[in-house]
């Protein structure tokens, strides 16, 4: 899904509509990283901050950070394909030129 669309401007755009403000406040790149580690956790508090190295409280209050700048709820499963699938598109190079 994500070569095919590799370098085009529906991928980019659904990568910033997806993502909201996250890709641009989130200068070092820590809650994106918690967002990833969240959704490969399959939506576990506690997996994602045991892979994360943090309290689960400090889960939970980047969680909302995220929520707030991607204008949806990350803790609903109904959202997760997309910020995952939005998260993986933002990570990859620059297309090669075809």
């Amino acid at each position: 899904l994500l070569f095919r669309l590799w370098g085009s401007p529906d991928l980019a755009a659904f990568t910033t509509d997806a993502l909201g403000e996250l890709a641009t406040r989130d200068r070092r790149g820590t809650l994106r990283r918690t967002l990833l580690a969240y959704l490969d956790a399959g939506g576990s508090h506690v997996d994602a901050a045991s892979r994360l190295g943090i309290h689960r409280n400090t889960l939970s209050y980047r969680l909302k950070q995220i929520a707030t700048l991607t204008r949806c709820e990350p803790t609903n499963p109904s959202t997760h394909l997309v910020l995952h699938l939005a998260l993986l598109a933002a990570s990859l190079p620059p297309a090669p030129d075809s």
